[in-house]
């Protein structure tokens, strides 16, 4: 049992990480899967590490984890076994840079981590969701401005918020991409923006690109314009900082800001690989064999760390020049980064005119390029543009030698190293060195009985969720399969069942909503480019399309839980119960909190126009508050004497947590109580938002925007117990004894499941989602 608990864990756990770090995939399913029967305790030690080390992927720490108490004790009763210690991230990049303010310094390395969300949901096809993460941002809470905690409202940063970015005066490379693009139909010659929103939504010339062209352009200009820009502007400000004397420290946070915004999280051999500015320099080396040392470090990043060192001591000593002439020195080598970028992608589109992912690589590299080529070169920017700056599916004209020239008369000018380009662009002679107000109402509907012993009020009628939760207990505690298949598909008074939260075959329809639901999206990406999903061939299908399993992916959860229930070995009833509750109860609740963020946002007047009339719905007797609904989901029929056939989520939680020690913590984390407090504040903030004591439309927008980074930090809580139980039953299964017989049928079955999920990582190989 402990074998198919620790599979089920892998399955439910580990999806996120498929934005992070493909290797981490390739080491966990390896051993807790593939090799899952001759798993050992040196193999488990390995496979708990690398899950530690990844924790930032899944929006964790250490402190909200805590000690297990079987790896724990399994070293008393067997001292040949030992077991790693959780550590939090590194924030030194190569050991070398240090962050002054750690924790900020870290939510905007993550920055990338979001990039990666976006890309993964365009080409999953789920639009609005990647603008939903485009607009709000996801795994990274860093602030947009100078402030101690995570940011909340307009301080939050996102993508879009780099965007709109007003650039200072000393940033050419922003003042450049706007005067490049001010004669063309973009407001304010905004292109970076305008042609991110399109790609993300498939409009104007990319309404006949695929989703894997979108995907690909998308992450090129947030990589390569939009944070490129943030970054360079970021370090101007600082310098201003520094002249102005500011003894705050946000000339330092302002510097770190910028190396962030180049780096990401993923920088060189001491994180995973990383996507932004510092990943292209990394890939363009490993294209040519070209990296250096025992971490095959770029030698352009390199030297790009060196600046930033060197700018960040300067500024630190006062000397604001020395440090601002580093930026310069920074700048060239990340326009260096993009002549070898555009150089590496015409020869591949001159090896095949026809591969359109290559023709999107070279597209996205280009419109990068061409507004900081155009004030040095202007020919040069001519022969671009015509061959690689416009968006097309074939190159039917295209010349890589015209390209090549262009791009070696504007190394001359631009006084470029030649030295540090991977492609031979060159001559040798070429080379020159140089929260709310607490309101609260009722409808005129029937509320719920308080939940949880009277630790939340419901303030709408949420007792057919309540019922969920009861009909899981109820097959925990029942050995006959058909009664379990029964209760599973009985059907609510409100019409939704536990088969229908993930079957959009049952009638209303599945409860799941990936144009609202980032996470629901990431979960069916990873199933779809899984192993045993319809895109693990790395080739583009039509939304529709797309299966796992021989099924619709959307119904990713009805297929794991369809596969338990139909295993050919004994029936588990606690193990039947523990899927549906972990698959589709956790991701029931995580779809509630985003429909109460877009709830709040169609009634200032964004969102995805899903919510008819959302200022009437208070007044509304039929109305159910959707942060209700999380609740239900969450806390169920749940007390705190609840015993294990409980079928809450709030049980499961507790449950987990006994099985960790978190020592002489004074405040441990538990999930529970951060679930009780962030939904009670996320109810407040929501019948604000629907009644507020303005009419102003951007209150509802800031107060929408203040409620989605909440629904992250819910998110996250939620994960905890998924690791956690990863953790335990890792431990558990590889110091057991023989396996139970009975289970090495399902143990087949699992391991086909999770293999969907980690293998799904593999298609981001290199730079820019193609190759």
């Amino acid at each position: 049992d402990g074998r198919d608990y620790m599979i089920l864990y892998g399955l439910v756990a580990l999806p996120p990480i498929i934005l992070c770090d493909e290797d981490a995939y390739d080491s966990l399913y390896t051993t807790t899967i593939t090799d899952a029967k001759e798993i050992t305790p040196e193999l488990a030690f390995d496979a708990v590490e690398t899950l530690y080390s990844r924790l930032i992927c899944l929006g964790i720490t250490c402190d909200m984890i805590g000690d297990s108490i079987f790896l724990r004790d399994s070293v008393d009763t067997n001292p040949g076994i030992s077991w790693p210690t959780c550590q939090n991230p590194i924030t030194d990049l190569k050991q070398e840079y240090q962050g002054s303010a750690p924790g900020q310094f870290l939510e905007f390395l993550k920055v990338d981590l979001d990039v990666r969300a976006i890309g993964a949901l365009v080409e999953m096809g789920a639009e609005t969701a990647a603008y939903d993460a485009y607009r709000w941002g996801m795994h990274s809470l860093a602030s947009s401005d100078f402030v101690s905690s995570s940011a909340d409202g307009d301080d939050r940063f996102s993508m879009e918020s780099a965007a709109e970015l007003s650039y200072h005066p000393d940033n050419t490379v922003g003042q450049s991409f706007l005067q490049y693009f001010s004669g063309t139909t973009t407001a304010d010659g905004n292109f970076a923006q305008s042609q991110t929103l399109k790609a993300l939504m498939g409009q104007d010339e990319f309404l006949v690109a695929t989703l894997t062209q979108r995907r690909i352009v998308a992450e090129s200009i947030m990589v390569m314009t939009t944070m490129h820009a943030y970054a360079i502007d970021s370090m101007y400000q600082a310098v201003e900082s520094c002249n102005n004397e500011d003894d705050d420290g946000i000339d330092a946070w302002l510097w770190d800001r910028g190396v962030a915004s180049l780096s990401g999280w993923g920088q060189e051999d001491d994180h995973a690989n990383g996507i932004l500015l510092m990943g292209v320099a990394r890939f363009l080396c490993e294209e040519d064999g070209a990296c250096e040392g025992p971490g095959d470090i770029s030698p352009v990043n390199d030297l790009l760390m060196e600046a930033l060192i060197e700018g960040k001591s300067r500024l630190m000593d006062g000397e604001c020049d020395v440090a601002k002439s580093q930026i310069v020195d920074a700048e060239k080598l990340l326009v260096t980064m993009l002549v070898d970028l555009v150089a590496l992608f015409a020869e591949k589109i001159a090896a095949d005119t026809t591969d359109a992912d290559h023709l999107a690589e070279g597209y996205g590299a280009a419109v990068a390029l061409l507004p900081l080529m155009q004030p040095i070169t202007p020919d040069s920017a001519v022969v671009i543009k015509s061959n690689m700056g416009n968006f097309r599916d074939e190159a039917t004209t295209f010349s890589k030698d015209d390209v090549f020239d262009a791009l070696r008369m504007f190394a001359i000018d631009a006084r470029i190293d030649c030295t540090l380009l991977t492609r031979e662009i060159c001559d040798s002679e070429d080379n020159v060195v140089d929260e709310g107000n607490g309101s609260e109402t009722e409808t005129e509907g029937t509320a719920s009985a308080p939940l949880n012993g009277g630790k939340y009020s419901p303030t709408t009628d949420v007792d057919y969720i309540v019922r969920l939760t009861e009909l899981i207990s109820a097959i925990a505690n029942d050995t006959s399969i058909i009664d379990g298949q029964t209760r599973y598909k009985e059907i609510t008074t409100d019409g939704i069942s536990l088969e229908s939260i993930t079957l959009d075959d049952t009638d209303p329809g599945t409860y799941l909503d990936d144009r609202t639901n980032p996470l629901y999206s990431i979960f069916m990406y990873a199933l779809w480019r899984s192993h045993f999903g319809s895109g693990n061939d790395g080739n583009d299908q039509n939304r529709e399309d797309m299966e796992f399993i021989d099924q619709k992916v959307d119904n990713y959860g009805h297929t794991i839980i369809v596969e338990e229930f139909g295993k050919t070995s004994r029936y588990n009833p606690l193990l039947t119960a523990e899927t549906i509750r972990v698959t589709n109860m956790w991701m029931g609740a995580a779809q509630s909190l985003y429909d109460a963020v877009e709830l709040c946002d169609e009634a200032g007047g964004g969102g995805a126009g899903i919510v008819a009339n959302p200022i009437a719905t208070l007044d509304d007797p039929t109305f159910v508050n959707p942060v209700d609904q999380a609740a239900a989901f969450w806390y169920g029929d749940a007390d705190d004497t609840a015993g294990d056939g409980d079928g809450s989520l709030y049980s499961w939680a507790k449950r987990t947590k006994g099985k960790f020690d978190f020592g002489e913590n004074p405040g441990p984390f538990d999930v529970n109580t951060e679930m009780h407090r962030e939904l009670t504040a996320l109810k407040m903030m929501l019948s604000d938002c629907l009644r507020p004591v303005t009419e102003d439309p951007a209150f509802r927008q800031n107060q929408a925007k203040s409620m989605r980074g909440l629904v992250d930090e819910l998110t996250r809580a939620m994960t905890v117990p998924l690791v956690q139980n990863l953790i335990h039953y890792v431990g558990m299964v590889s110091t057991a004894e023989d396996a139970d017989p009975d289970m090495i049928d399902y143990m087949i079955v699992s391991y086909i499941l999770l293999i969907v999920y980690l293998a799904a990582g593999m298609l981001f190989l290199g730079f820019g989602g193609g190759n």
